[in-house]
C-alpha cells in the first residue's frame, strides 16, 4: 500500500497541474468564445427588441400620415368647394351697382353710395363701402340678408337705423358701412411674399 500511495503522490502534482490545465483550459474558452457569444446574443435580442420597438413606431406615424393627410385632402376638398373668390377692388363700380341694384330690390332708396379708402391686409384688402337712405326697417332687414347671401365677400361694420321702431313698416333713415373683401392687389401680393 505504501507503494501505491507513493505513486499517488508522486502523481498528485500531476494530477493538480492537469485539473488546473483543465480549469484554464475552461476559464479560456468560456472568455475567448462562450462569453462573447452569450454578450452578442443578449446584445442581438436588445437590438431586435429596439427594432422591434422602432417598427411599432414607425407603424404608427405612418398611420397617423395617413390620417392627417386624409383630413388635409378633405379640408382643401371643402375649402374648394366653399372658397369664396375675392374679386379685384378695380370692380368697385360694378360692386355699387350690385348693391344699389339690390337694394331697391328691397324697397330701399339710396340717397348715397362711395367707397372708402383701400386697407392693405396681409392676404387680402378691404374697400369700405358707405350707403345712405331710407326704408322701412323691415326691408332694410331683408336688404342686408340678401346681401349677405348675395355677397359672400362683403361684411358689414356698422348698421345705423334711425326710426319709429313701435311702426316697423314707417320710414326710417339709414346707414351702412360695408367691408368688401378685395383680392390683394399686386404690390401688396409681392409685399407678402418678400
Amino acid at each position: 500500500m505504501t507503494r501505491i500511495h507513493a505513486m499517488l503522490q508522486s502523481a498528485w502534482p500531476l494530477h493538480a497541474a492537469g485539473a488546473l490545465l483543465c480549469l484554464a483550459l475552461a476559464a479560456g474558452a468560456y472568455f475567448l468564445g462562450l462569453r462573447p457569444l452569450i454578450d452578442r446574443s443578449r446584445t442581438a435580442a436588445r437590438q431586435q427588441a429596439q427594432v422591434q420597438a422602432l417598427r411599432g413606431q414607425s407603424n404608427e406615424m405612418k398611420k397617423r400620415s395617413t390620417e392627417i393627410q386624409a383630413r388635409h385632402l378633405q379640408v382643401q376638398k371643402s375649402l374648394a368647394e366653399t372658397a369664396i373668390r375675392l374679386q379685384p377692388a378695380s370692380r368697385i363700380n360694378r360692386r355699387l351697382a350690385e348693391l344699389t341694384q339690390l337694394a331697391i330690390q328691397h324697397q330701399l332708396k339710396v340717397d348715397e353710395i362711395q367707397p372708402g379708402k383701400v386697407r392693405n391686409l396681409s392676404r387680402h384688402e378691404v374697400m369700405p363701402i358707405q350707403i345712405r337712405g331710407n326704408g322701412s326697417y323691415v326691408a332694410c332687414v331683408h336688404f342686408l340678408h340678401a346681401m349677405r347671401t348675395s355677397f359672400p365677400d362683403t361684411g358689414t361694420s356698422l348698421i345705423d337705423l334711425k326710426g319709429a321702431p313701435d311702426r316697423p313698416a314707417a320710414a326710417s333713415t339709414f346707414e351702412f358701412q360695408l367691408d368688401w373683401y378685395t383680392a390683394p392687389s399686386l404690390a401688396t401680393a409681392q409685399q407678402v411674399w418678400e
